[in-house]
């Protein structure tokens, strides 16, 4: 049977409610907070929306290198449907072939086969890195299990890249898997990209600038000589004094075209004006 409250008793409940001496919320979550989960947004968990390329190569060849000077290791992984392309090719046949994927591991001929295929494969990362790291990249072990990878930890940050092989009528992919620790001491190189070392000229373009260069107009001096006065020589000039130069009259004489000397020559007199007559031509070093 309910008790009821006295009027008293009830005067007494509101009383602690509005001070607080009485708890008025429930420890038990209510429905609307059931399926909601605190995050932490100081921790590396994300949210990804998309592929996993991680789900996608477990049946398949996983080699682990280093890229010294750089710490770490990363992973290059070949599709299983390519190594036995690969090793196809290697023993005569062809990639027309269809193969059946069994799951099972690599013989020691077919292993041998396909790291031939990854370290020529290290020799062109190798040099598409140079203009950006010199980099040596070291075969530390292969692997046919991801659960042996162990490169990195489920909480790490890592790029990673896939290539789409095409051998004859069979079509596969090689993933290259880097941590983002590895290559976090060169973010500033890989942000700003690269140029080409070497830049092949325009002809077109270089014959264009020389045509606009022809009609720009250059200042042209003739310095006929210099000396080194004092202030006191200098201030004490008059009409009439002569001032002795480092140059004879019999001396050749250098013209400047926009402070650059060009032509070595004399000065003389043609048709009543000053000129200048060119004997030799100098060029920069």
């Amino acid at each position: 049977m309910t008790k009821v409250l006295s009027q008293d008793e009830v005067d007494a409940l509101l009383k602690g409610m509005m001070e607080g001496e009485v708890d008025t919320e429930t420890d038990e979550p209510s429905d609307e907070d059931i399926g909601i989960i605190s995050y932490d947004f100081t921790s590396q968990e994300r949210i990804i929306r998309g592929r996993m390329p991680t789900l996608e190569v477990i049946n398949e060849h996983f080699h682990i290198y280093k890229m010294e000077p750089l710490r770490g290791q990363c992973v290059l992984v070949v599709d299983s449907k390519l190594v036995f392309s690969f090793v196809e090719c290697f023993l005569g046949g062809t990639a027309k072939r269809a193969f059946k994927i069994e799951g099972r591991d690599f013989t020691a001929v077919e292993r041998q086969l396909i790291q031939k295929v990854v370290l020529m494969a290290f020799t062109d990362l190798e040099k598409a890195w140079a203009p950006v790291q010199q980099v040596n990249l070291v075969h530390v072990r292969s692997e046919i299990n991801p659960m042996f990878v162990g490169v990195a930890t489920p909480n790490d940050i890592v790029v990673v890249t896939r290539l789409k092989v095409e051998l004859d009528q069979t079509e596969g992919a090689i993933i290259i898997c880097i941590p983002y620790s590895t290559i976090e001491p060169i973010k500033g190189k890989l942000y700003s990209g690269f140029q080409s070392e070497q830049l092949g000229a325009d002809s077109r373009w270089t014959e264009r600038i020389k045509d606009q260069l022809q009609d720009l107009a250059v200042n042209v001096i003739v310095p006929l000589g210099t000396t080194t006065l004092t202030a006191r020589r200098l201030l004490d000039l008059k009409p009439g004094d002569i001032i002795l130069l480092d140059k004879k009259v019999t001396d050749p004489i250098c013209a400047q075209v926009e402070g650059v000397n060009k032509f070595i020559g004399s000065a003389g007199l043609s048709n009543q004006s000053k000129a200048f007559k060119v004997n030799n031509l100098l060029y920069p070093q």
